[in-house]
């Protein structure tokens, strides 16, 4: 068996790094069509909260709750905060399986999976 050329070295490993690229690429888009696909539609006539809102920045708030800033909200990542979700929040009135009304934040439907500050667990 002869030794490879350099050339046929090169080629083989552009090939190999190209696939490990694309693979990554692909299993991430099929994760973000994933997520897209669990996610309820917004109630017609209703728009999503922006988290660009003063107040929504201000608490903190995240659709996904997930995306927390764990260093300005570290009970976030308490073991007792597991369950902290708007849809078990006693701010949130659902709208439908996936979104909500929050009294803390007016200006749009929130995500049941959501997370924000001014969590308050239902009486």
């Amino acid at each position: 068996m002869s030794k490879p050329s350099r050339r046929e070295f090169i080629k083989s490993s552009l090939i190999t790094a190209s696939a490990f690229i694309f693979s990554g690429t692909f299993l991430k888009s099929l994760t973000v069509f994933a997520k897209e696909v669990k996610s309820a539609p917004l109630p017609e006539g209703e728009k999503k909260l922006d988290e660009a809102d003063a107040v929504a920045k201000a608490l903190g708030f995240h659709h996904n709750a997930k995306d927390t800033d764990f260093v300005r909200y570290p009970q976030r990542k308490k073991p007792e905060a597991k369950n902290q979700f708007c849809k078990n929040c006693a701010l949130y009135a659902p709208k439908n399986d996936g979104w909500g009304k929050c009294q803390m934040l007016t200006n749009g439907l929130v995500s049941a999976e959501g997370w924000c500050g001014s969590w308050s667990k239902k009486a």
